[in-house]
Formats: structure tokens, sequence, C-alpha cells
């Protein structure tokens, strides 16, 4: 049996083989096409993970969900840097959901589009969306509104706005924030947490950006100083399969 280590310390067993998915569009593919075929991405997600996680909550114990959990990288970190009482996984891709359960996850299968706005009660809520931006969180995947819940402590979810030149799109998520144009991440990330603070009560105080292609957030239900951290595609030495 193969396994992977993330983060360089924790194993995570694999149980699902190859697949190539490139004639898929983007926001249908398996997390284990990324697994197999871009390990550089899912190792730099991995190192983007565990300093989303480090640090962020008070110490205590928590209840956490997954609603997009592909193949189980954030729910070994998860697992390892924060004390859970329960920790649901859930996972439509069949595959991703047999290796999940092999790998020792309290798993379902399920569609996050559905389950965001019914799952709710816990403590720590993870949405790794395929592809996101802040237009499609209220289109695609109009649910995330129900994750900012009174007994919510941690929300950390997925962007893939920067996969494409903010002069391609970047009226349409100025017209979200009120202005004419969004012209760089960064101002994408503090027009983000304004936006999340005036909806919702909350504060981003995180936000990783992976490569050129993923912010990864994290909010809080108080305010808190932004910190913005840049993890760049460059190795596998954060996702590594071993034989």
């Amino acid at each position: 049996m193969k396994t992977a280590t993330v983060c360089g310390k924790w194993k995570l067993p694999i149980f699902f083989d190859s697949t190539n998915e490139d004639n898929v569009s983007r926001s249908e593919r398996s997390y284990i096409h990324y697994a197999v075929k871009h390990p550089e991405l899912v190792s730099a997600k991995c190192w983007a993970t565990e300093w989303l996680f480090s640090g962020t909550l008070p110490l205590g114990n928590y209840s956490a969900v997954e609603y997009l959990a592909g193949v189980g990288v954030q729910s070994i970190i998860l697992k390892n840097t924060i004390s859970l009482t329960k920790h649901l996984v859930l996972e439509r891709d069949e595959n991703c959901v047999k290796h999940l359960i092999n790998a020792g996850f309290d798993t379902r299968v399920a569609d996050a589009r559905k389950l965001m706005s019914s799952e709710t009660e816990f403590d720590i809520k993870l949405a790794d969306f395929p592809s996101s931006s802040i237009v499609s969180v209220d289109t695609k995947w109009r649910g995330f509104k129900d994750l900012f819940t009174d007994n919510t402590k941690l929300i950390v979810w997925t962007d893939t706005a920067i996969s494409y030149p903010l002069g391609v799109h970047g009226k349409r998520y100025g017209a979200k924030f009120g202005i004419d144009q969004v012209r760089t991440k960064e101002e994408y990330i503090e027009l983000y947490s304004k936006w999340i603070s005036k909806e919702f009560g909350f504060a981003i105080k995180k936000a990783a950006i992976r490569g050129k292609n993923a912010i990864y957030f994290a909010a809080v239900p108080h305010s808190s100083s932004l910190t913005v951290k840049e993890f760049p595609v460059t190795d596998t030495k954060g996702f590594s399969v071993d034989d």
C-alpha cells in the first residue's frame, strides 16, 4: 500500500488508483486527478493549510465538517493540528469516498451544494471549492452564506479568482464590492475581507496565496487583523507519495 507524507510528518494511506481527467472541466475533476497529476499543487496546498490551522483558534476541543474533502489532505492536517471531538467528512466522488473510508475518516457521500445549508452545527467548517470567487459564492455556491452561524468558530474556503488575470473578471468582482474594478490580488483579498465583515460580522484572519491559481481564506467570528502569506508551487515536499 502506498502512503503520502503530508507536510513532511503525517502519513495518509492511499486507497485510490491513478486517473487522468485532463479532458474533464476543472470544476468537475476529482481531487484524485490533482493528487496524481499535479502533486506540486497539492503540496503547496498542504503547507498553506497547515499555516491556516496553526494558532488560528484558542486551544480547546472543536467539532468540524468538511464539505468537499477530496482525498483527505485537509482532513489529516486538521486531525493533527486541532483537537477534535467530532470530524465529519463529506465528498461526492465515489472513488474519493472509498479512499476516505479506508483511510479511517467518518465519511458520507454528499453534494456540498445541498449540505452546506443543513450540516451547520459544527465549530469548524471547511469548503475546498474546486472553483469559486466572490461572484459564485452567491450563485453556484449559494449555501456558502449559511456557514456563518452563531456557533461557528472558523470557516476555511478556497477561492480561485486569481487563476484568471484580473483584467478578465476584475470588473465583475468590482461590481460585487461596489467599485469599478479589482486590479490586484491584494486588493481582492482586502475587499473580500471587508465584504465578509459587512455581510456576516466575520473577519478574514488569514489568506494563503497558492501560486497563481488559488487563495485559501480563514475567517473567524470577530474583528481580526489580516495576515497574508504566499505559498509558491515549487516542489512536492508537502505532499510526497511513497511506495
